[in-house]
């Protein structure tokens, strides 16, 4: 069980908020880079492709540790549920739910403190942890961890499309060029 933080202080500790009670078995659901920049142990984890209903992948994440710095902070994706979507006036509610693909992967329960933790560093930039219903390519579903943004974030951004093409083209961070980013996803 772990304790909730907010945004700020867990910013400041280098942790992703909102923690909680985790699934047995932990299952983790990736839809940016960890679908194809997955930490070198996942290899081996048992993984299934599926998709997710009710959030939109939308490059509206500000990265300033990974695809940008803070002087010229990069976009990566996130995932914003409709709800969210639709309170901001970039969604209908008439429309059909959002759908996201990715990878879920299953980690070993003897490394799912250190996989937690690794992950609340990686994904320290303003994002929130939640579970999820996946819907898995063999017809079952399981319950998965996601790592995500908000709206009311300070690292959510959501550039008309003139805007996030220039920043994705010239932001450049430790892990890359941001443009990398988006010909991988």
């Amino acid at each position: 069980l772990f304790t909730k933080m907010h945004l700020n202080h867990s910013h400041k500790n280098g942790l992703a908020a909102n923690q909680f009670k985790l699934p047995k078995p932990l299952w983790i659901f990736g839809y940016g880079s960890l679908c194809w920049k997955p930490e070198e142990r996942w290899k081996s984890y048992e993984k299934i492709h599926g998709y997710i209903e009710g959030q939109c992948r939308l490059f509206a994440q500000r990265s300033m540790d990974h695809r940008g710095t803070p002087e010229r902070p990069g976009l990566v994706v996130t995932l914003i549920p409709d709800e969210e979507l639709q309170q901001i006036g970039f969604r209908i509610s008439s429309n059909s739910p959002s759908i996201t693909y990715g990878v879920a992967y299953k980690v070993p329960e003897n490394e799912v403190k250190e996989v937690i933790s690794e992950l609340d560093f990686r994904e320290k930039g303003g994002y929130n942890k939640r579970i999820v219903s996946v819907k898995c390519v063999d017809g079952n579903s399981i319950e998965a961890l996601i790592y995500t943004g908000r709206v009311n974030s300070p690292y959510f951004h959501l550039p008309k499309i003139e805007e996030a093409a220039d920043i994705i083209a010239t932001s450049h961070g430790p892990s890359g060029p941001n443009i990398e980013y988006l010909f991988n996803l």
